[in-house]
């Protein structure tokens, strides 16, 4: 072989040996992978766009049977109860740009009650959770354009936040529709839309009295024996009071306590009387209103007699007071 054709044959192997290698590698899976994506970015100035209140509700919800919250008094002197107040938030700058949120609570006539600052709910599953509960429950209410399953999945995503707050409710606060109003700032004092809702302080009628039984004592046929009520809570002498959360009206019945008639004419009457009122002179087993109203939050005298037109010996009966909204 002569020098040309072994240089020939040199350079056919060097190239298969360089183009093997390659032909197998290429037969082979990748070992790595990798795509580029274009990034981008818009500073803004001034905190961008305010937060928004996306839903919002209260509890407790003590009428299940009927939409929304309805909260019932508790019917007793001095006592009031918890309202838990609920917000979904967001933000276009990132749920850390929330700063705080309130609700503003207004009276059924429209007057200012009071704000109740709201916390973050942390625990991402019992926010989850609370949105869920609220909306089986029929309370929560949406801003427009938005669902209970976006509420959900903002959460999730850390997207959104649930903020959760307390306000009390006293027993003799008045009854109707409270207005609640749910907002938010962020980071550079912007402040969200307002998104309202209310809740219903249902009506309840109900009173003390600080006396068992009414002792008429001695009393003589023909004449009149009271007994007279105060404004001090105790006895001896009778009071009354509203534990209610509405102005009520007092009714009063006696029995005859045995008396009985005479012909057709009862032998016993009896008067009652609200605080300094005009007295109702009244018949056994006649229910009477009383003049006057037993208004919010209101301790006031009640008074009782006894007039025997014939009879003798001890006698001992009932007498019932009850309570309509005035």
């Amino acid at each position: 072989m002569n020098r040309k054709m072994l240089a020939t044959l040199l350079s056919l192997i060097i190239a298969i040996a360089l183009i093997a290698p390659l032909a197998i590698h290429a037969q082979a899976p990748p070992q790595e992978s990798e795509a580029e994506v274009p990034t981008m970015a818009n500073v803004i100035s001034g905190g961008g766009d305010p937060p928004v209140v996306k839903a919002k509700w209260e509890l407790p919800d003590d009428d299940p049977n009927k939409p929304g919250t309805q909260i019932f008094p508790p019917l007793i002197h001095n006592a009031s109860l918890t309202v838990e107040y609920y917000a979904v938030v967001t933000d276009q700058q990132g749920i850390d740009d929330i700063d705080r949120v309130y609700v503003d609570v207004y009276h059924p006539d429209g007057t200012f009650k009071y704000q109740a600052q709201l916390y973050e709910v942390e625990d991402v599953d019992e926010a989850i959770a609370m949105i869920e509960d609220a909306a089986n429950k029929g309370i929560i209410t949406l801003a427009p354009n938005f669902t209970v399953d976006d509420l959900i999945h903002e959460v999730e995503q850390y997207e959104a936040k649930v903020f959760k707050g307390t306000g009390e409710l006293s027993y003799h606060q008045p009854y109707g529709n409270y207005t609640v109003s749910a907002y938010a700032y962020d980071q550079d004092n912007g402040r969200s839309a307002y998104l309202n809702n209310t809740f219903e302080y249902v009506r309840g009628v109900g009173f003390e009295i600080d006396f068992d039984c009414i002792d008429f004592g001695d009393v003589e046929v023909c004449k009149n024996k009271w007994v007279s009520g105060d404004k001090v809570w105790g006895p001896p002498d009778p009071t009354i009071r509203n534990i209610g959360n509405t102005p009520a009206k007092i009714k009063v019945h006696f029995d005859d306590m045995g008396f009985g008639k005479t012909g057709d004419e009862w032998n016993v009457e009896y008067d009652a009387r609200l605080d300094l009122f005009d007295p109702v002179v009244f018949e056994p087993y006649e229910e009477i209103e009383l003049p006057g109203t037993l208004n919010l939050c209101t301790t006031e005298k009640i008074s009782f007699s006894i007039h025997v037109k014939k009879g003798e010996g001890e006698h001992t009966g009932t007498m019932t007071i009850s309570a309509v909204p005035a």
